[in-house]
């Protein structure tokens, strides 16, 4: 538990206070931290070392997110670009966990999990992906509200009566 709130920390609070070389050299030590956690439990061989890789590497990747949120009224290019770098073991591990999942998940079932919420979220997250990569938020608020529309019909198309 202490690891995780250090990995979560590291990156915020240099950027909260906007000091660069600070976000840089705590976001690093994270890293360091993070990569000898996934070489120390192997995560390349088994599931269980995955799933560990996974949660660590996650945490930092959301402490590394809350710093640039924190920082993006100040300097986002500067501090978005340098976080990238730094949640890319997140990535990876997040890639290696889903290719050993993914088969047992990928069913008619999932599209009723949860009484129709996990398609609701699919076209909801979907939409907004495609509306940011097109534009900024205010021109496309068309293609957002109609996001969400199709996603409601979605949901209660999927959504099981009872």
């Amino acid at each position: 538990m202490l690891l995780s709130v250090i990995l979560l920390i590291l990156p915020t609070v240099p950027a909260y206070v906007l000091n660069y070389p600070a976000f840089l050299v705590a976001s690093a030590i994270g890293l360091i931290i993070v990569l000898y956690i996934m070489y120390s439990n192997r995560t390349w061989e088994t599931l269980k070392g995955k799933v560990v890789g996974t949660y660590f590497s996650g945490v930092f990747a959301v402490g590394v997110t809350l710093g640039i949120f924190f920082s993006a009224y100040s300097k986002p290019k500067l501090f978005a670009e340098t976080g990238l770098i730094f949640i890319i073991p997140f990535i990876v591990q997040f890639l290696l966990l889903l290719k050993n999942i993914l088969p047992s998940m990928i069913s008619k079932d999932l599209l009723y999990f949860s009484n129709g919420y996990v398609p609701f979220l699919l076209v909801l997250i979907i939409g907004s992906v495609i509306g940011r990569f097109l534009s900024s938020f205010y021109p496309l608020i068309i293609l957002y509200s109609g996001t969400l529309v199709v996603a409601i019909l979605v949901f209660l198309y999927f959504r099981r009566s009872g």
